[in-house]
């Protein structure tokens, strides 16, 4: 299971109602972000 896609999922329904399209921008940037960092073979990864 993993939490932190699920927690990312959570957050972004729950602010996304009430940011303004800026704000929302910038988070799905953050988010592109976090998720190219995922993909990248880490040596932290279990």
């Amino acid at each position: 299971m993993d939490l932190n896609k699920e927690l990312q999922v959570f957050a972004e329904s729950r602010l996304k109602r009430s940011l303004t399209v800026e704000e929302k921008k910038l988070i799905d940037e953050l988010i592109k972000q976090i998720e190219s960092e995922e993909k990248k073979p880490t040596s932290t990864d279990n």
